[in-house]
């Protein structure tokens, strides 16, 4: 990341930032080098299949006949299928370049650890570093996102991080890195594990400004419920209380429309809307889904509830 936002600076400084993209495969990733997500960048829509718009495909155009450079971050989240289907949407869009250059003439820089997250949602075939029965079939798109990646052949490594400066939990990163953890590094991890019931632990200044993690939705909601209080509580601010309404109208659901519009959302699989929305000004915040990477209002971006306006 540091390494990508030191390039950026040197573009801009010599004002020719319109020939670079960045990009990654998650928003959070790409907000922090500047860049937009792959989907974005390649017009590749998650929910919609199908035909490509006549604009999306105008804009796809006039943005990559002028780049030059494209710098991919965290490519170990990407598949061999994704990676065939994102080089062919830029080549497609670039209009140009031999039949064999998978990225139309384009420059491109791929940055990535493989001992970090793997692609998303799918089987140890999809991952660009292994080579599957599959791969035999030329036309199987594994087999062009392996031949794809197997074409960057200039390996620049660095080795020296810029990131931590605990030691303690340098070290312990190399280890866990290269899978040789000790009984001393797992007696470590425990000491900073909570228990469900520990709710008083979140209010003591060693954990005012930690990250928390928990695979349970309650816990979640309990663990937020006490800091929520706790800092109203400290600053003085007021916590509101918005409660949600379904109405049709100017009036409010029956019983049985409530069970209805339960069933309907069941059925889709959306994730429920909580029935009270809890807030007050100072209160941190985490957004859980990409709404805007240019703004980056991105999944895992985090800031804080400044003011608040009320409808009359």
């Amino acid at each position: 990341m540091k390494v990508i936002q030191t390039v950026t600076r040197l573009f801009q400084q010599k004002g020719i930032a319109f020939v670079l993209q960045n990009t990654s495969y998650t928003g959070i990733a790409a907000s922090l080098i500047d860049g937009k997500t792959m989907h974005t960048l390649a017009g590749m829509s998650i929910r919609k299949k199908g035909k490509m718009s006549s604009e999306c495909r105008r804009r796809l155009e006039e943005t990559w006949g002028k780049t030059l450079y494209l710098i991919i971050d965290e490519c170990s989240m990407i598949s061999k299928t994704f990676l065939q289907k994102f080089a062919l949407k830029i080549k497609q869009a670039r209009r140009h370049g031999d039949d064999d250059d998978w990225w139309g003439g384009l420059n491109v820089i791929m940055c990535r650890d493989f001992h970090q997250f793997p692609p998303v949602a799918v089987g140890r075939s999809e991952y660009l570093f292994t080579r599957t029965e599959d791969e035999t079939t030329a036309s199987h798109p594994k087999a062009t996102g392996r031949k794809i990646y197997e074409e960057f052949s200039i390996v620049v490594i660095l080795r020296e991080q810029k990131r931590v400066y605990d030691e303690e939990w340098l070290q312990f990163l190399r280890r866990l890195r290269n899978g040789c953890v000790t009984l001393k590094d797992i007696s470590m991890l425990r000491s900073l594990v909570l228990s469900p019931t520990c709710n008083n632990k979140i209010t003591n200044s060693g954990w005012q400004d930690m990250s928390m993690i928990t695979p349970r939705h309650a816990v979640r909601l309990s663990w937020n419920e006490e800091a929520c209080r706790e800092m109203c509580s400290s600053s003085g601010q007021t916590l509101f209380i918005c409660s949600a309404k379904d109405c049709i109208g100017d009036c409010q659901l029956s019983r049985e429309e409530q069970l209805n519009v339960k069933k309907s959302l069941a059925v889709k699989k959306t994730k429920s809307l909580p029935d009270e929305i809890e807030m007050a000004i100072g209160l941190k915040v985490l957004v859980t889904y990409n709404v805007e990477t240019d703004l980056d209002i991105t999944n895992g971006a985090r800031g804080t509830i400044m003011n608040t306006v009320f409808d009359d």
